[in-house]
């Protein structure tokens, strides 16, 4: 077996590629451009060949791929005389066979844009096989939006090579170069391009750029921040004016439960009561469990206004001396205030006229026993009234002349 194989068939690469280099005959050049086991010899015998129907029955039967196709179509595409016998080729499933047979039999820009498009995708091509034919500007166009990766440097070697062979001089191809480098989308080619940038002033005409650039960003950056601080306080505003709505509306609610007698939880019913305005009071009647609730909670400011009010009697006063009496059960702190403040009431009860000289001395006696007196407003007259009324007494030291509010020792 093998004694009749063909000396293209070799095993030993240099005897099969010295065969062939002698070789003439188109069917047997055909034969070793489709079958030989060595790539060197399969394309050395496509070279040789001459004839249309030789080099196109090579392009239809061999079995190669890759590079080595890519290459091979280029050397055949090349012999082929009549080129408008490609059009069998159009739907060519081979990217290379199909690229040619467009160029050659409908347009070279939509070949070129076959070419781009696949360069955009990634696609793995020998550019070798494309690059002879490319001006300077379409060699820029495949380095500013390649995604090959496959091919390499290789891929922007030949390319740069090709654009600089296609230039008038150096300084045009670096200004090219110059402008890959700042906007090519991969970044293997803008490496590439700064890498073979020479001469001085493009070289500074980078750094001007990148600089710029950088400065460009900083601002966007800042700007996207700024943008972001406001759409969070535009976010947290309406939060907050959500969750007030929402507390105004739940205090609307509670009012009214309030008012119809449910039980409310004691947080609700305490945000309820500091909400009251004296009109809601006086409509609601002022009864001794509600005017309780009101002596805990309520602004201690709104009272003097509240108990002037004809329900504000005799056993609102009462209550209010209790809460005097009661003072030894409660820490001194607490009650200490609440004593002032049920003092205060009382006076303000006695200057209306419904506060008996009785009340009065129990009253004083209790606060003695406290050993605490209110302290009172001198801007206000009532106060004022009030603290020449309750201070009457010589052991009390008291400037009634002095416009601040006074605290008295016994």
């Amino acid at each position: 077996m093998g004694l009749f194989q063909p000396k293209w068939m070799s095993k030993n690469r240099d005897t099969a590629l010295a065969f062939v280099d002698k070789l003439q005959d188109e069917e047997k050049l055909c034969l070793a451009a489709t079958r030989s086991p060595h790539e060197e010899v399969r394309l050395a015998a496509a070279k040789k060949l001459k004839t249309d129907d030789a080099i196109l029955w090579v392009l239809s039967n061999t079995r190669v791929t890759g590079q080595e196709k890519e290459l091979l179509t280029k050397d055949l595409v090349q012999n082929l005389q009549d080129k408008g016998r490609l059009k069998d080729f159009l739907n060519d499933s081979a990217f290379v066979v199909k690229y040619y047979a467009i160029k050659y039999t409908s347009s070279e820009e939509q070949a070129f844009e076959l070419l781009k498009h696949a360069s955009d995708q990634g696609k793995d091509l020998s550019i070798e096989a494309y690059a002879d034919d490319l001006s300077a500007d379409q060699c820029y166009s495949l380095l500013r939006t390649s995604k090959c990766k496959g091919s390499g440097r290789k891929f922007t070697d030949v390319l740069f090579d090709q654009m600089k062979k296609s230039l008038p001089d150096k300084e045009t191809f670096e200004e090219m170069l110059c402008d890959l480098a700042l906007h090519a989308e991969s970044l293997d080619i803008r490496n590439a391009s700064k890498s073979k940038l020479s001469l001085p002033h493009i070289k500074q005409r980078y750094q001007n750029a990148i600089q710029a650039r950088r400065l460009r960003e900083q601002a966007k950056a800042e700007e996207a921040n700024r943008i972001a601080r406001e759409e969070d306080e535009k976010r947290q505003k309406l939060a907050r004016e959500k969750e007030e709505t929402e507390k105004r509306n739940k205090l609307l609610t509670n009012k009214e439960r309030f008012f119809r007698g449910e039980e409310l939880f004691w947080m609700d019913e305490r945000d309820v009561l500091k909400s009251l305005t004296t009109d809601e009071i006086k409509a609601h009647g002022l009864s001794i469990p509600f005017f309780e609730k009101l002596y805990k909670y309520y602004d201690l400011a709104s009272f003097k206004d509240l108990v002037l009010i004809p329900c504000a009697d005799e056993k609102i006063m009462n209550y209010l001396i209790s809460c005097l009496d009661d003072r030894s059960k409660h820490s001194p702190q607490k009650m200490g205030d609440r004593a002032s403040t049920a003092a205060r009431l009382l006076a303000y009860l006695y200057q209306s006229g419904r506060f008996t000289e009785e009340i009065k001395k129990h009253t004083g006696k209790i606060l003695q026993n406290a050993g605490e007196m209110p302290v009172f407003d001198m801007s206000d007259p009532l106060e004022r009234d009030m603290a020449i009324g309750y201070h009457a007494d010589p052991e009390i030291r008291f400037d009634p002349e002095e416009n601040i509010g006074l605290k008295y020792f016994f």
